[in-house]
C-alpha cells in the first residue's frame, strides 16, 4: 500500500506552534535532536513505524497528521502501532518469519495467531483480516487516478522509490541541476509535494514553470505530458489529429482498441467532444 506521506515541514510548524525546541520533540519520540533537524530539513524521512509515536507526541491523529489512501495492509498495521518486525514478534510471541511471510502475502495467519497480532497492534481481529486481505490480494481497492501535481508526485515517488525515497532537499537539488539554475528550494519542493502549495505560488509568478515540469519529469523518468492537465492532454492530441486530418483530408477519429491501447473510455469521450466541436467550428471541405 502507499506509505504515509512525511511532511518535515508540518513537523516544523507543529513543533513551533508549541513552542518545543527540537530536543523536546527527539525526547518524545526516542531520537537524536539531529535526527529531528533532518527531518524538518528535509534531508531524512521519519521511517514509517515512527510516524504514530510523532503524531502522538503532538496529539494530533496520525491518519491526519501523515494521510495514506486506500485501505490497510498488515504491514500497514504494524507500523501505526509503532512497531519494526523485530518489536512486533517480540510483543506478540509470534516468530518474526511468520509475520515477514503474511506481510509479503506469502502465507497466512491463522486464527491463532490473529488474535495475537490483533491484541499487540491494539487492533481488532476483524481489522487483521481485512488488512490480511489486502495483503494477500483479497482486496483489490481501484487506486484514485492522480489528478493534481502532488497527487501525481506522490504517485511517482510511492512506486519508483517503494523503500526509502530521496528527501526534498535530494530532490530539489537534482531539478535545479537539470534546469541549469535555482527554480526551487527543499521546502518549496515540500509544499508542492504535499499540495500545500500550488506552482504558480511557489514560483512566484516566475515563467518557470515548464522548466520545472522538464527537470522533474526528467528526475523521476516519466514525460513532462504526464504533469499536465487531462484537458491540455487532449487539446494536444487534437491538435495533433488535425495536422493528420489537413495531410489526409479529412478528420476522423480511429477509436476501436483505444481502451486496450490504454486511453480510459472517459478520455475517449472528451477526445470525441473536442474534435466533433473542431469540426463544427471549421469551415467545410471543398466538394462537401
Amino acid at each position: 500500500m502507499p506509505a504515509r506521506q512525511f511532511n518535515g515541514e508540518l513537523l516544523r510548524q507543529e513543533r513551533r506552534a508549541r513552542e518545543w525546541h527540537q530536543a523536546d520533540v527527539a525526547r518524545a519520540v526516542g531520537v537524536e535532536r539531529a535526527m529531528v533537524a533532518q527531518w524538518e530539513a528535509g534531508t531524512r524521512f521519519a521511517s514509517a513505524e515512527k510516524l504514530a509515536t510523532i503524531a502522538a507526541a503532538f496529539s494530533r491523529p496520525l491518519d491526519e497528521m501523515f494521510p495514506r489512501k486506500g485501505p490497510a495492509d498488515l504491514k500497514d498495521l504494524r507500523t501505526d502501532a509503532g512497531f519494526s518486525q523485530i518489536d512486533a514478534a517480540k510483543i506478540s510471541g509470534v516468530p518474526r518469519g511468520v509475520l515477514s511471510g503474511a506481510e509479503l502475502g506469502h502465507k497466512p495467519l491463522d486464527a491463532r495467531v490473529i488474535t495475537k497480532v490483533a491484541e499487540a497492534y491494539n487492533v481488532t481481529e476483524q481489522q487483521v483480516r481485512a488488512a490480511q486481505s489486502v495483503s494477500f490480494g483479497d482486496i483489490a481497492p481501484t487506486p484514485a487516478v492522480p489528478q493534481t501535481l502532488s497527487e501525481k508526485v506522490t504517485y511517482l515517488l510511492n512506486h519508483t522509490y517503494p523503500g526509502a525515497p530521496p528527501s526534498d532537499r535530494e530532490f530539489a537539488d537534482q531539478i535545479n541541476a537539470r534546469a541549469g539554475r535555482q527554480l526551487v528550494t527543499a521546502q518549496q519542493f515540500a509544499a508542492v509535494r504535499t499540495g500545500r502549495q500550488q506552482l504558480a505560488q511557489v514560483l512566484a509568478g516566475a515563467p518557470d514553470e515548464a522548466a520545472f515540469y522538464e527537470s522533474l519529469a526528467e528526475v523521476l523518468g516519466v514525460s513532462p505530458v504526464y504533469f499536465q492537465s487531462g484537458e491540455k492532454v487532449a487539446q494536444q492530441v487534437v491538435e495533433s489529429i488535425k495536422l493528420l486530418a489537413a495531410a489526409s483530408g479529412g478528420l476522423a477519429l480511429a477509436a476501436r482498441g483505444a481502451e486496450q491501447a490504454g486511453l480510459a473510455p472517459e478520455m475517449i469521450a472528451k477526445l470525441v467532444a473536442l474534435i466533433e466541436a473542431e469540426r463544427d467550428s471549421s469551415p467545410p471541405a471543398s466538394g462537401q
